[in-house]
């Protein structure tokens, strides 16, 4: 059940992010400048995209199941996405992740990106420190990419 057009939002903005290789392009969206994009990477982008599936003044009791999902690049960000919604809004959505590069120690290692340096603090958007019980990581044993 649920709003077809909701549920694959996430997927066609995620489609049209993956085919974003400059800044030009990924800074067509509103709100989001091409210095943003170069200073704190696709970040802000995929906040932006988030919020224009779940705005931040919606009614969250009354909403129905929403689930996160995503493979390898788009694992690692449904994670990060699920956790900043936990910190932001409070509330926890089932998250799965397919062979994600890195679980919660990808969003620790945050800090070491080109973003970090010129002054974006991740760590203010996510806690990697804390478990996060609504993520779950299907990761294949040999995939040194995923542990």
């Amino acid at each position: 059940g649920g709003d077809l057009k909701t549920r694959c939002a996430l997927r066609a903005g995620t489609t049209a992010f993956t085919h974003m290789h400059n800044e030009e392009l990924a800074a067509s969206a509103p709100g989001i400048s091409k210095e943003d994009i170069k200073k704190y990477g696709y970040w802000p982008l995929t906040k932006h995209m988030v919020r224009q599936v779940l705005p931040s003044d919606r009614d969250m009791a009354a909403e129905g199941p929403i689930y996160i999902s995503g493979h390898s690049q788009g694992g690692a960000r449904a994670s990060l996405v699920s956790m900043w919604l936990e910190k932001e809004d409070g509330k926890k959505y089932r998250t799965y992740a397919l062979s994600p590069v890195g679980c919660q120690c990808f969003a620790r290692k945050l800090s070491f990106l080109p973003g970090s340096s010129n002054g974006h603090n991740y760590l203010e958007d996510v806690d990697p420190y804390v478990n996060h019980d609504q993520i779950v990581a299907y990761l294949h044993p040999f995939d040194f990419y995923a542990l």
